[in-house]
């Protein structure tokens, strides 16, 4: 007879010597650290509550990144380092876009955004 996926992983994950074994099991969501202010933050939400120091983290990334470029970048240097300033305010961004996303559901400390939250109710 055939069998489903989810059957023979299930048939796996019960075997002592698999590695495989506990791979059925539910994914566990950790819980927030601090007091989330909003669980369920949308984007403008999250752009919102950027800080001035996730703009710096854009920025710090864009210049360190775009001199990196400049600098190993020596038969095309000004092409690899626009290449490189690029790349690294991509990387700056979606790293801000994280931590300020994880200060609003409550895994990073969050104080003056609570404030803000709280005097806004």
């Amino acid at each position: 007879t055939q069998s489903t996926w989810g059957e023979f992983i299930k048939k796996m994950s019960q075997q002592q010597d698999n590695p495989l074994r506990g791979f059925d099991q539910p994914y566990v969501v950790p819980k927030p650290i601090y007091h989330p202010i909003n669980p369920h933050p949308t984007r403008s939400d999250i752009h919102a509550s950027m800080k001035v120091t996730d703009y710096g983290v854009i920025l710090g990334l864009t210049a360190a990144s775009g001199l990196f470029g400049f600098i190993s970048g020596a038969p095309v240097r000004k092409h690899m380092a626009i290449m490189g300033a690029a790349v690294g305010s991509l990387a700056g961004y979606f790293i801000a876009f994280e931590r300020s996303s994880k200060r609003l559901r409550g895994f990073l400390p969050n104080g003056r955004l609570r404030m803000r939250a709280d005097s806004d109710e």
